[in-house]
């Protein structure tokens, strides 16, 4: 069995096998490329700033590394609450603002968010780190786009807006020095190994953290050409859909009882993660552990939030069971009836 056989979740540690995939074929000509999610939406958020605008709402349940961004920048922060269909609960905008609307785990437009663009005066800023959209889609200039594109295993380290950015990245040896770690750690992956060896996977992360380190104090370091990132991304996106489609398939049919009506195949562009809640969530994210299971929590809430409020209820009660492309259905059956036992203990 190989050692990634016994850890689901964490880090990818993926590489493309061919070099020089045509990019244009997956991303508009216009847009950049960035290190990671948090500096692709550095570069909107510098965009409208150009445009005076100096307020944004954004959902409760948020990565607080773009919360880290806007303060930052000098960004007044507006929050919203989500319904139980993950739209914005939104009675009044303000004039002359922004909103961010993140497209959780995959889940398609809804016709409510497409009612915002009629506002011909609101910023409306798209967080697509969870969601493979197509070319088309991130064509559309009716609103800033942006994603994470690592978050989906699409490559190793980047972003995306639509957002043309000349100035390029800094210390491009950092860079380098990051991709040259990633091959090293995927050879020693796919060595047939009986036992872990601590030493080398200790000596990896240690390295990783300080990479991301650099990269997330540094949101600002530019953007990376077309030409490097195609050496990086993989060109089998819909290949991915599927097969996460496929997994996460798999797991609705172990694990459906403990999920939301919402979460249906139809309801999908893509397969982010398979969702299930439970008044016990922290106690049952160190049991998954004990078996080498690392389930990411999305997101911890700093704000007061009411009692009857679903973005608290997310934040609390929500566990993300990997469902991604490294894994077969069989794994994830696996996975999932350990999580089911533990969800019943």
């Amino acid at each position: 069995m190989k050692i990634r056989d016994k850890l689901f979740g964490g880090e990818y540690d993926f590489l493309p096998k061919k070099k020089n995939h045509k990019i244009e074929s997956l991303f508009p000509s216009r847009g950049s490329f960035t290190f990671n999610g948090r500096s692709a939406f550095y570069l909107i958020i510098k965009r409208i700033k150009e445009k005076k605008i100096r307020s944004i709402f954004v959902p409760y349940l948020i990565c607080e590394s773009l919360i880290e961004v806007l303060k930052k920048e000098k960004i007044k922060v507006k929050y919203y609450d989500i319904d139980t269909k993950f739209n914005e609960k939104l009675s009044k905008i303000d004039k002359n603002c922004a909103l961010l609307k993140i497209h959780y785990f995959g889940l398609r437009k809804s016709k409510s968010f497409n009612k915002l663009f009629k506002n011909k005066k609101l910023v409306i800023i798209e967080d697509f780190s969870h969601y493979i959209p197509s070319k088309k889609i991130l064509e559309g200039n009716r609103s800033f786009k942006f994603m994470s594109l690592r978050k989906l295993g699409l490559c190793p380290i980047g972003g995306w807006t639509n957002v043309n950015e000349k100035k390029k990245i800094r210390k491009f040896n950092k860079f380098k020095e990051f991709i040259d770690l990633k091959i090293k750690k995927k050879r020693y992956l796919d060595k047939e190994l009986s036992n872990r060896n601590l030493k080398i996977e200790i000596s990896y992360l240690r390295k990783f953290q300080q990479f991301e380190k650099l990269f997330s104090n540094n949101y600002k370091m530019g953007t990376i050409s077309k030409e490097k990132m195609g050496q990086l991304i993989t060109k089998n996106i819909y290949k991915i859909k599927n097969i996460r489609k496929k997994n996460w398939v798999a797991a609705n049919k172990i694990l459906k009882t403990f999920s939301l009506r919402i979460f249906e195949v139809k309801n999908f562009n893509t397969f982010f993660s398979y969702l299930v809640f439970t008044k016990k969530r922290n106690n049952i994210i160190k049991l998954l552990r004990r078996n080498d299971i690392y389930c990411p929590i999305f997101w911890k809430i700093k704000n007061k939030l009411p009692n009857n409020s679903f973005s608290k209820f997310c934040s609390e009660k929500m566990i993300s069971l990997p469902i991604d492309q490294r894994y077969s259905i069989k794994k994830i059956r696996y996975i999932s009836n350990i999580l089911k036992n533990c969800l019943q203990y």
